[in-house]
């Protein structure tokens, strides 16, 4: 009975994990423009391929764990995570600026 109980309630716990986890990526301190971001970190343009450990934190923060990354240039960073039980991947895109903040997340 208790196994029964779990089962049916554990999809229900998933579901709310990654609801959780989705607001915390949409969350993120974003108040500002890009350019303003750049304008007052001292830098101007994207991200490069050094900013993926930034994004890797960020996301491993909310719970989920990359799977797969990869820079595809000008601040872009696409790949694959795995929400905070594993059991689900999701793509996303995720765009950084020359300070390695993130400025834009978008998650499929």
């Amino acid at each position: 009975m208790v196994d029964k109980w779990i089962e049916s309630n554990l999809k229900v716990v998933n579901v709310i994990i990654f609801i959780l986890s989705f607001v915390a990526v949409y969350t993120f301190p974003i108040s500002f423009s890009a350019k303003n971001q750049a304008i007052q970190g001292g830098c101007e343009g994207k991200g490069d391929s050094s900013c993926e450990y930034a994004v890797v934190s960020r996301i491993e923060g909310t719970g989920n764990r990359i799977y797969v990354i990869e820079h595809i240039g000008e601040g872009l960073f696409q790949g694959i995570l795995l929400d905070g039980t594993y059991l689900e991947k999701k793509q996303f895109r995720i765009q950084t600026d020359c300070d390695c903040e993130i400025i834009d997340v978008n998650i499929r």
